[in-house]
């Protein structure tokens, strides 16, 4: 922590000192601030646990959210109500058993505090709940981690922000919406992961009269939307394996309670693991865009293939924009000794469609060699 942060003895000073680091463009900086913000307005409530504090901090966080949102602050009434009638790790148990809504989450990762979910905390601290709390958990941010996914697939395919706003927005909201008051789902589109499932409801949805309603006065934008979403599913970026990979780690008697939470953190792409890469890169480590709700946490030495201490290694990952994460990490680019950037001769023809230049590198210590290493002889494509 930054020597001035650690000075600062109030809530309302490291908020004051966030701002102003934001307007010198210290973005790093404030976030560490409004971190510092949270641990002492927990420590203020009187916290007797690490645990105890954490959810305090994850409440607090809560609040900034809604403060954001509402353009005043606002307290999270309900929750504090809960927290006085049963304790603090009961009333986030219950919290967790609502259902909640990627917004949230997505908030929250907007602002560099997606570690201050109440699911994250309950993943990072399994012993403190119950094993239907932290499966529940697990679940759900891997299924956020699919809607941020498409997200940031959309983003991926050179659409605007308005378009992606345009497209994720109808997916999420109104064609989920018509179909499950027709009885054609249950939950949301974005629960489908299977191409053969989604096939199989694209054209009920599109014999809706809403639909064919909305989406001839709407210029075919929701007819767009389902494309997208069916081209999205049919690319090599949706995959069960990280669902898979949770729940072997849940289900392993091998694995420390405090390990299997921080591999859990780490394979969704959160916590621990992907603080650290934050901390070390600050940006995409090739194109320095610094917006951090655009950035994926990506192993080199790809994990199904690391030790349980090679996955939480913040020296055997990369920050990286989703093409190039996608790219990465199945072998299409690769990196020398020298940071130079390596392309697939499968990926020449296209590769400036994708953003990619041989101009590209990145900088690497002598930490990442070995794992970067590991890359260039059994992931990278190079014939």
């Amino acid at each position: 922590m930054d020597e001035r942060i650690k000075k600062l003895r109030t809530s309302q000073d490291c908020e004051r000192f966030a701002k102003n680091a934001e307007e010198r463009g210290n973005i790093e900086l404030a976030l560490e601030a409004r971190r510092r913000s949270l641990e002492l307005k927990a420590e203020s409530y009187g916290a007797t646990t690490l645990v105890e504090r954490e959810c305090l901090e994850a409440i607090y966080a809560y609040e900034e959210i809604l403060a954001k949102k509402n353009g005043r602050k606002t307290k999270a009434s309900r929750t504090w109500q809960m927290i006085n009638k049963h304790g603090i790790l009961p009333a986030v148990e219950r919290a967790v058993n609502r259902p909640q809504e990627a917004s949230g989450y997505i908030a929250l990762l907007e602002m560099g505090l997606e570690d201050y979910a109440f699911e994250s905390v309950v993943i990072k601290h399994p012993s403190a709940f119950t094993k239907e709390a932290v499966e529940r958990c697990a679940e759900r941010v891997g299924q956020w981690r699919r809607t941020l996914n498409f997200n940031n697939w959309l983003y991926s395919t050179g659409l605007s922000k308005s378009s992606v706003l345009k497209y994720f927005g109808a997916i999420e909201g109104a064609l989920t919406d018509w179909a499950v008051s027709a009885g054609i789902i249950k939950g949301s589109i974005l629960n489908i992961t299977s191409k053969t499932n989604f096939d199989a409801i694209d054209h009920r949805i599109r014999e809706l009269p809403i639909y064919l309603e909305r989406n001839s006065t709407g210029h075919s934008m929701y007819g767009s939307a389902l494309n997208k979403y069916s081209e999205y599913l049919a690319s090599a970026l949706m995959d069960n394996s990280v669902e898979n990979d949770i729940e072997e780690i849940i289900n392993s008697p091998n694995i420390e309670t405090t390990e299997k939470a921080q591999l859990i953190s780490a394979r969704v792409g959160q916590g621990k693991f992907r603080k650290d890469l934050l901390s070390y890169w600050g940006k995409c480590a090739i194109t320095g865009m610094e917006n951090s709700a655009m950035l994926l946490a990506s192993h080199i030495k790809p994990w199904s293939h690391c030790t349980n201490s090679e996955r939480l290694d913040k020296f055997n990952g990369l920050l990286l924009i989703p093409n190039l994460d996608r790219a990465f990490d199945q072998g299409l680019i690769s990196f020398s000794k020298h940071g130079a950037i390596l392309i697939s001769p499968s990926l020449k023809q296209v590769k400036k469609e994708l953003g990619i230049d041989d101009e590209m590198c990145v900088h690497l210590s002598q930490k990442h060699q070995s794992y970067m290493h590991y890359h260039r002889e059994h992931i990278f494509k190079n014939t």
